[in-house]
């Protein structure tokens, strides 16, 4: 999981931090939260086990599913990018979403990207996010964040949503 430096992650007294998650995981499974109806599971749930699955913070994987896609299931951008996490079917395919459209596959595959992002760019949350948006050569061209204001715009809107999302965390360890 990914903390700024300087920080110190704020984390509940021991033993009830494992209550509180599977108290709410408990609630998740009896009440899930449908993205739509066709698909009717719970998102939080999907990804909390991918964060888990990847070392990510779910406030993370939120944060860009709402840049990417407005957790929209089914939403295709004009260059081909698709499902919640907005992955080319290249890459989705690469990282084991066999149909992006499909909510667990799609999620999964795109924290695991995001992981491996984060390790490429050696912890650099910046990077990582810029190179999700523009693609990881083009962050090792620039050796930076691209001077693109789409980029840009995108990196800032995921870092302060990541940011106001940890300050609501559920699942904090």
């Amino acid at each position: 999981m990914y903390t700024p430096p300087n920080r110190e992650t704020p984390s509940l007294p021991k033993g009830r931090g494992l209550v509180l998650k599977w108290l709410v995981l408990a609630a998740l499974f009896l009440f899930p939260i449908s993205i739509q109806a066709e698909y009717n599971f719970p998102v939080d749930a999907i990804i909390l086990k991918a964060s888990q699955k990847y070392r990510l913070s779910p406030a993370l994987i939120k944060a860009v599913i709402e840049a990417e896609s407005g957790f929209d299931p089914d939403a295709e951008s004009h260059a081909g990018a698709i499902g919640l996490m907005q992955l080319m079917p290249r890459t989705g395919a690469h990282y084991g979403a066999q149909d992006p459209k499909n909510p667990v596959e799609n999620i999964f595959a795109g924290a695991r990207y995001l992981r491996e992002l984060l390790n490429r760019f050696e912890g650099k949350l910046n990077l990582a996010i810029a190179a999700y948006n523009a693609g990881e050569t083009v962050v090792q061209k620039f050796q930076g964040i691209p001077p693109y204001q789409e980029t840009q715009k995108y990196v800032a809107k995921v870092l302060n949503r990541y940011e106001e999302l940890k300050n609501l965390e559920y699942f904090s360890d």
